[in-house]
């Protein structure tokens, strides 16, 4: 369970400083790293009994390849459709599904029972 939440903050992490740059591509590549961190973390809730999946086209208890083969086709797809947009479309679609994505795994973690605390 730790090596686990070690691993989604680590690619959160990742994520989110390769998002801070402006580029499109830098956001594609935020969304991937992303979309490894909501597997990440979906795993870690999927361990726990009682839990499934609400993604119906993962089914009720996928597996950590399914979940990656089928986030390849939905991004490659996507990738094709916006490859042809003017930069800064891509650049504000890119970093809604990188948003988003993240929200995805911050309600993972805490459905996982793990929470954040910042002391300053």
């Amino acid at each position: 369970m730790k090596k686990m939440s070690a691993l989604v903050l680590a690619v959160t992490m990742v994520v989110l400083q390769t998002g801070c740059a402006t580029s499109a591509s830098h956001w594609e590549k935020a969304a991937v790293g992303a979309a490894l961190a909501d597997i990440a973390s979906t795993g870690g809730a999927m361990s726990k009994p009682g839990f499934k999946e609400a993604n119906p086209i993962y089914g009720p208890q996928p597996t950590s390849g399914k979940m990656l083969a089928v986030n390849a086709g939905v991004y490659a797809g996507v990738w094709a459709l916006t490859r042809d947009l003017n930069p800064v479309q891509r650049q504000r679609l890119w970093r809604t599904v990188t948003v988003l994505r993240l929200l995805v795994v911050g309600w993972n973690l805490s459905k996982n029972g793990y929470s954040f605390s910042l002391r300053f």
